[in-house]
């Protein structure tokens, strides 16, 4: 069975867990950094292992800062 983005539901990732196609109707535009990589995707998910989350920023491969979307929950 397929979703909307026609990725395969109930599929296995590289790790072999289960996993289900998120969806919560938010759509970012992709950020990239100006030596072409692809920082954040559409989904909203970061691919840097370095994330400062209070300034919004994200490691590029360059070893440049760039500006990412962060969304600040508060928790209950």
């Amino acid at each position: 069975m397929y979703n909307k983005d026609q990725q395969v539901l109930g599929a296995k990732n590289e790790y072999g867990k289960k996993y289900q196609p998120r969806d919560n109707g938010q759509r970012v535009s992709e950020v990239m950094c100006l030596c072409g990589h692809r920082i954040c995707d559409s989904e909203g998910i970061i691919g840097s292992r370095c994330v400062k989350l209070l300034e919004g920023e994200a490691l590029s491969r360059c070893k440049r800062w760039v500006k990412v979307p962060v969304v600040k929950k508060l928790s209950k």
